[in-house]
């Protein structure tokens, strides 16, 4: 029981830790704290966009979102992870120049890694 105890406390940090970094990341608009996190194919949903995209591609879109729409702050509203902890999610509202979005990102972790598969921005 106290090694189930210690993985799932374990596990929780390591989400954690995990969603700290992405939070503070999208807070500062800052787009290389976040392609550290992206997997190699990412699922991107932006005004001008609605694809699967390499990390490169998805790297180069998320710059250009954050210089058309400087950031103010990001709120994270929800957070949570699945029932076998092989994915965790974000929501929030990213405060910018141009307005709100809403921003959903999911993130799977796969051996000991975690990846950003999907990042959408909705406008508010």
């Amino acid at each position: 029981m106290n090694i189930f105890l210690s993985v799932v406390f374990s596990l929780a940090s390591f989400f954690q830790t995990i969603t700290t970094d992405i939070t503070r990341s999208l807070n500062e608009g800052n787009t290389v704290g976040l392609s550290s996190f992206l997997d190699n194919q990412v699922e991107i949903s932006m005004s001008e966009l609605e694809a699967t995209v390499s990390k490169a591609e998805a790297i180069a879109q998320l710059k250009k979102f954050f210089l058309k729409n400087p950031v103010k702050s990001f709120t994270q509203a929800h957070q949570g992870n699945s029932k076998g902890n092989d994915s965790t999610y974000i929501i929030g509202n990213l405060n910018t120049q141009n307005g709100i979005f809403r921003v959903y990102i999911y993130i799977k972790i796969d051996a000991g890694k975690q990846y950003i598969q999907e990042i959408r921005f909705d406008k508010d």
